[in-house]
């Protein structure tokens, strides 16, 4: 089993304490089921699917210069209403720790 990195250790924290995966009876550690780039895909997929410009969408995902993955992969995966709805996920006010900043 690979060493986890410190982007893992802070993302499996993250994971857990939204409340994602579960504790593994044998170890007593907190298991997840997300495969590692899951959150990456599915950004890279709902902002093209919302904003239509793959080299833009390619650029932000540090792809090479060429758009080619980015239509192997992701073209065609949402619509934009579904990218929409992605990106107006929110936690909720009752319950968040998040601050909201006014400028």
């Amino acid at each position: 089993m690979p060493i986890p990195n410190d982007y893992q250790k802070r993302f499996q924290k993250l994971l857990k304490a939204a409340g994602f995966g579960f504790k593994d009876k044998e170890t007593g550690k907190w298991r997840t089921q997300w495969d590692s780039n899951a959150m990456r895909h599915s950004f890279g997929t709902y902002h093209y699917a919302l904003k239509g410009n793959p080299l833009e969408t390619s650029r932000l995902l540090g792809h090479k210069a060429s758009d080619q993955v980015l239509f192997d992969h992701y073209r065609a995966l949402a619509t934009k209403a579904k990218a929409e709805q992605y990106f107006s996920i929110m936690p909720l006010k009752a319950k968040s720790k998040v601050v909201e900043f006014v400028g």
